[in-house]
């Protein structure tokens, strides 16, 4: 049977149990897919096409598709995961704002949703499978995958 050794006698280095006081995250990572967001010009491409606000305070169609995208990075399943970004000094300065609330995700992702493109789906017996037309927000985030995806020469 082998001998228990505490943990100090298995590793080279010392354990400091002062807390640290620097800019640290447990979600660093984050930060690196946040520069690659924005330096492929997502925000710009996102604000000439999708304009989904109802009021100029709050969030930017920009921050919450950043935010969403980091959550999804991070492993969030539902706009109520979002509060895993949530409480993280170094994120926050990073990003430059503090993630949105779950029901302001909820609400910004509902509006992709149209109920008149419902209406066209025709009855079950008819046709079983079916798929509906891209609403006009959907066709505004193709509109940004297309720039994010087109050479930077066709742009201009």
């Amino acid at each position: 049977m082998a001998a228990r050794l505490p943990l100090l006698h298995k590793t080279p280095f010392v354990l400091d149990e002062r807390p640290l006081h620097e800019a640290t995250s447990a979600h660093a990572g984050l930060l690196c897919i946040s520069r690659a967001f924005r330096s492929l010009g997502l925000p710009a491409l996102i604000s000439a096409n999708l304009s989904l606000r109802k009021r100029q305070r709050g969030f930017s169609e920009a921050q919450l598709l950043e935010s969403l995208s980091l959550l999804q990075a991070l492993g969030g399943e539902c706009p109520e995961d979002i509060h895993l970004l949530a409480k993280d000094d170094c994120l926050e300065r990073g990003l430059g704002y503090g993630p949105p609330k779950a029901t302001a995700a909820r609400e910004f992702l509902e509006r992709f949703h149209d109920q008149e493109l419902e209406k066209l789906r025709p009855e079950r017996e008819v046709q079983k499978s079916f798929i509906f037309p891209s609403s006009a927000p959907v066709s505004a985030l193709q509109e940004v995958q297309r720039g994010l995806v087109r050479p930077h020469s066709q742009i201009i």
